[in-house]
C-alpha cells in the first residue's frame, strides 16, 4: 500500500490549523478552505496533510494564500516516500550509495532527528533532506515524492554561454563565436591554405672583382682593391 487518499476531516482540520497560524480572527477562512476542500482532496494524498506540511506551508506565508499559492506549497513540500506493505518506506530501484542515503535519512528520522554526537545541536527534517540532496539526488527524489526531472541536452548556445563564462573566469577573454553550418559549408571552398614551404637561404649580393671596383669608384673611394690571393680567384 503506497499511497492514502486524504479525508475530508484530515483536510478540514488541516485548513483550518493553518488559517490559525496565517490568518488568525480572519472569518473568511472558513469560506475559502470548504471551497478548498473539494479540490484538494483530487489533487493531493493523505501525506501532503500532516503537521510538518503544515508548518513548511505557514511559514512561507504572510497571509492567507490563494488556491494556487498553497498547492504551490504543497507541491514544494518534501513529502514522505510512500510505505511499504510492513511501514517501511520503500526504497524503489535504488542501489548503493543512493539505497545508503535512503536508508540513513529513515534512519535519522527514526531517532528524531536528534544530535549525532554529545554537544551538538538538534537536527531537522529539512537539514538532514538537505544534506541528502547534496550527497544523493535519487534517493533526495524518492524520500520526498518529486518527480525526477527528464534529461536536458545543452544546445550550442547554452555550451557556447557556458565556455565563454569559464573563459572570463580565466582571464582568456571572449572566444569566437561557433560557425554556422552555412558558414562552415562555404568555408569548405575556399582556397586552400598553402603549405609552409621550407625556408630558402637568402640570395649572396656581396660584390666582387669588378663589380666591387665599379662600386667603389662610384662612390668616390680611391682606396685600390687589394687583389686576392691565388687560391680565391675562383671565389671571385
Amino acid at each position: 500500500m503506497s499511497r492514502q487518499p486524504a479525508t475530508e476531516r484530515q483536510v478540514w482540520d488541516w485548513l483550518t490549523d493553518l488559517g490559525k497560524l496565517v490568518a488568525p480572527g480572519n472569518a473568511s477562512v472558513r469560506e475559502a478552505a470548504g471551497n478548498y476542500l473539494p479540490l484538494l482532496l483530487g489533487e493531493f494524498d493523505s501525506r501532503d496533510f500532516n503537521a510538518d506540511s503544515r508548518t513548511f506551508v505557514a511559514r512561507h506565508c504572510k497571509f492567507w494564500p490563494s488556491y494556487g499559492e498553497l498547492c504551490e506549497l504543497l507541491a514544494k513540500w518534501p513529502k514522505p516516500a510512500p510505505q511499504g506493505p510492513a511501514g517501511v518506506a520503500d526504497p524503489g530501484n535504488l542501489t548503493g550509495a543512493d539505497l545508503h542515503w535512503f536508508r540513513y535519512f529513515y534512519k535519522r528520522q527514526a531517532e528524531g532527528f536528534g544530535p549525532v554526537r554529545d554537544g551538538q545541536p538538534r537536527s531537522s527534517r529539512e537539514t538532514v533532506l538537505a544534506m541528502i540532496r547534496d550527497k544523493s539526488l535519487p534517493a533526495w527524489h524518492r524520500i520526498t515524492g518529486t518527480p525526477v526531472p527528464s534529461q536536458h541536452e545543452p544546445t550550442l548556445a547554452e555550451l557556447d554561454a557556458v565556455h565563454a563564462a569559464v573563459l572570463r573566469a580565466r582571464g582568456g577573454g571572449i572566444p569566437r563565436k561557433r560557425m554556422t553550418e552555412e558558414q562552415q559549408e562555404a568555408g569548405e571552398h575556399r582556397t586552400p591554405h598553402r603549405p609552409n614551404l621550407p625556408q630558402q637561404p637568402p640570395p649572396d649580393v656581396t660584390l666582387h672583382g669588378d663589380a666591387l671596383r665599379a662600386s667603389r669608384a662610384a662612390r668616390g673611394c680611391n682606396v685600390p682593391v687589394p687583389e686576392p690571393w691565388p687560391e680565391h680567384e675562383d671565389a671571385l
